[in-house]
């Protein structure tokens, strides 16, 4: 099933993302995510290896469920501080690392700088802290991104999506891998 209004198209289930606002089609509340699967590579291409350190078990399983239905994506590993982190992430490569802040023995900042010094492993910062000091430092620790764990699990796919053309692209040598620095609230 294919709806559209007003230049919005879905399909199936994705109609529900569009409401009628005074006539006019609007898109819900939202944040926007495109994907651009025809540019994926073929399928026997190596996943995204993704590395999770994170101390609350429920929102390490609420990652994975969300990863599961990707199969460009392997979790290689999950830590719950960030000195396991560190350990795990030298041993798996991962491509990204999924990283909290506030963990026990070692703080997802601290952790995130010794993995970026070690490897070219992209960190994103998952956290529930709204401190700007908090944001400052790890983007000074060298992570891609600082994101709220309340973010949309489709924008967070569409995060890892971006690591992964990137990848695909500096493989090809079409483009070389440049670092960008985003703080979403």
């Amino acid at each position: 099933m294919t709806t559209a209004h007003a230049g919005l198209t879905a399909i199936g289930r994705a109609g529900s993302l569009v409401d009628l606002v005074g006539g006019e089609s609007a898109a819900k509340r939202r944040p926007p995510v495109v994907s651009h699967l025809n540019r994926f590579p073929a399928p026997a291409d190596e996943p995204l290896k993704v590395l999770i350190v994170e101390d609350h078990p429920i929102f390490t399983e609420l990652l994975l469920r969300s990863f599961h239905r990707h199969d460009w994506l392997e979790v290689v590993g999950c830590a719950t501080n960030g000195r396991d982190g560190v350990v795990l992430a030298s041993a798996a490569r991962p491509d990204v690392v999924l990283m909290d802040i506030e963990m026990p023995v070692m703080d997802g900042i601290e952790a995130t700088s010794r993995i970026v010094e070690r490897m070219a492993a992209v960190v994103f910062i998952l956290t529930s802290s709204a401190s700007a000091q908090h944001h400052t430092r790890a983007l000074a620790a060298g992570a891609r991104a600082v994101l709220p764990k309340t973010i949309d699990p489709a924008l967070l796919i569409g995060h890892l999506q971006n690591v992964y053309l990137e990848r695909a692209d500096a493989d090809e040598g079409r483009h070389s891998v440049r670092r960008h620095v985003h703080v979403l609230h």
